[in-house]
């Protein structure tokens, strides 16, 4: 699922083949990714590379009144919601019973899973759903008696998180829906945060993208995982064309940051066209747009958005990599 999560975005399609692992060289390869804390790929280990989490969070932050918590919603979105909920009449009932959480573990979660993310799939095998579904409720949304949608929630401290997630394959209520009712428990609940589950940490991310119409933080997943590392190892134009596009999502020195490289020649505003709204919705600390060359200047350069001269390098990933 790493390689497959890491492939989708350095190429940017999912048409691409896979090969078996002992034909592989890494001297022939333009990009390389290890996700093993002992494996560097020839002792790459501590050499720069790009290094992502396998997972990221995205947390809404609770006001102290009801009014308040959905005044700070974007208004956009708000006026999605309202849209929303005078379509139908919408019932919410919240689940104990172990036997209600295994039945949605077989009939909902697992195809609903499997349809949604295909190949790129990571279904929880029974012993883990459990553990989990143990400590959590089974939050159900119905209307007129036909399901919507449903979520485990586990309170921890001051932060209602959900979980597993899956939705009817008719597509009656759309996400948002779900999401909003989960808020209204954990305001009920006086917590002060919502956590929204778990994300891929790259801008082109499709779950990461949808949550962030709540304009939510990006925080880390706390799992304990080794990191992803991209090592990319030869400039190439097709190494240059990802570095160009990049969008994994790294922690820096506690800021969620990603980097991107500006090809030889090419304006800096070309590498950040139509990215400066996106790095603002979701949550981005930072987004570093390092070009070749001297300081160039810029007369709008967007928030949450750096330039970082290179300078006269004979490898520009390689002076991309250790660039601060």
């Amino acid at each position: 699922k790493t390689l497959d999560f890491a492939a989708l975005h350095i190429f940017g399609a999912d048409d691409f083949v896979r090969s078996e692992a002992s034909l592989i060289r890494p001297h022939d390869c333009d990009v390389l990714v290890t996700d093993y804390p002992l494996i560097g790929g020839g002792g790459r280990v501590h050499q720069s590379a790009i290094c992502v989490s396998h997972w990221l969070r995205q947390r809404i932050r609770l006001h102290g009144t009801w009014s308040e918590t959905v005044g700070h919603l974007p208004a956009s979105l708000r006026k999605e919601l309202r849209r929303y909920l005078r379509k139908r009449d919408y019932r919410a009932r919240i689940v104990s019973s172990m036997v209600a959480k295994r039945e949605f573990y077989e009939r909902q979660l697992n195809p609903y899973i499997k349809e949604r993310f295909g190949t790129g799939a990571v279904v929880p095998n029974r012993r883990t759903y459990e553990a989990e579904a143990e400590a959590s409720v089974l939050f159900e949304l119905r209307a007129q008696g036909e399901f919507l949608g449903a979520s485990l929630l586990k309170r921890d401290g001051d932060t209602l998180f959900v979980g597993r997630t899956a939705f009817s394959s008719s597509g009656a209520a759309p996400c948002e829906i779900l999401d909003f009712f989960c808020l209204v428990v954990a305001q009920r609940l006086g917590c002060r945060y919502m956590d929204l589950g778990l994300t891929r940490p790259n801008l082109e991310d499709g779950v990461l993208l949808y949550k962030s119409k709540w304009r939510p933080q990006l925080v880390p997943s706390g799992a304990l995982k080794s990191m992803i590392r991209i090592y990319p190892l030869r400039a190439t134009a097709a190494t240059m064309g990802f570095l160009s596009r990049n969008g994994f999502i790294e922690r820096r020195s506690g800021r969620f940051v990603v980097r991107r490289l500006s090809m030889a020649g090419e304006p800096v505003s070309a590498a950040l066209g139509g990215i400066s709204e996106l790095v603002e919705r979701t949550g981005l600390d930072e987004m570093v747009v390092a070009f070749p060359g001297a300081k160039q200047e810029s007369a709008a350069v967007p928030a949450h958005t750096r330039l970082c001269a290179l300078g006269s390098q004979d490898d520009p990933v390689a002076a991309f990599l250790r660039a601060p």
